[in-house]
């Protein structure tokens, strides 16, 4: 079952990856920059006891998004994100990963530091203490703190699978390309 995960999560990747190199046919051939990214690091608070319990009261939190050309809804952001939770990088159980689509709304796109909203849902691919997905929801504001900077909180929620849930508060700052 581990490797189901592992292989989702890499499908994952892989086809977010697919997208950005089919977008590269608009820039010029000499440009390598990866557009329409963000990476984002910080940590993450389970608030679902079995999970806490299980994996520790704080994990490491990296996660990957990438923008979408258009948007779902005027004046936002659509992007698909790949979140990566663990309590170590050591490969043993205690992981969350969320693929989510997910929306962004501009709250005062007029000021210097932008706020924003945002609403998501997906799948949860969860380790805790056996191997299972589930049904998964994140909610959460943000701010741009300069054009490439982002800090952001995000709540994540989940059906209880593979031993606890993805239910979990987590802060970021990112780099957006």
């Amino acid at each position: 079952m581990r490797n189901i995960v592992k292989s989702a999560a890499l499908a994952a990747a892989l086809g977010i990856g697919a997208i950005a190199t089919a977008q590269s046919s608009l820039a010029p051939a000499s440009d390598y920059y990866p557009y329409n990214f963000t990476l984002r690091g910080g940590v993450c608070l389970p608030i679902d006891s079995s999970t806490s319990d299980a994996i520790g009261s704080s994990l490491i939190a990296l996660g990957i998004d990438y923008r979408c050309g258009e948007s779902l809804f005027k004046g936002g952001e659509t992007y698909f994100s790949l979140e990566y939770m663990a309590k170590s990088f050591r490969g043993e159980r205690g992981t969350i990963m969320p693929l989510t689509i997910n929306q962004k709304f501009y709250t005062n796109s007029n000021s210097n530091k932008k706020t924003y909203a945002i609403l998501g849902a997906g799948v949860a691919f969860l380790d805790i203490t056996s191997q299972n997905t589930a049904v998964a929801g994140r909610a959460g504001v943000g701010v741009e703190l300069s054009d490439n900077v982002i800090s952001e909180i995000i709540a994540t929620i989940s059906d209880k699978a593979g031993g606890g849930s993805a239910n979990s508060i987590a802060f970021y700052f990112g780099y957006r390309f």
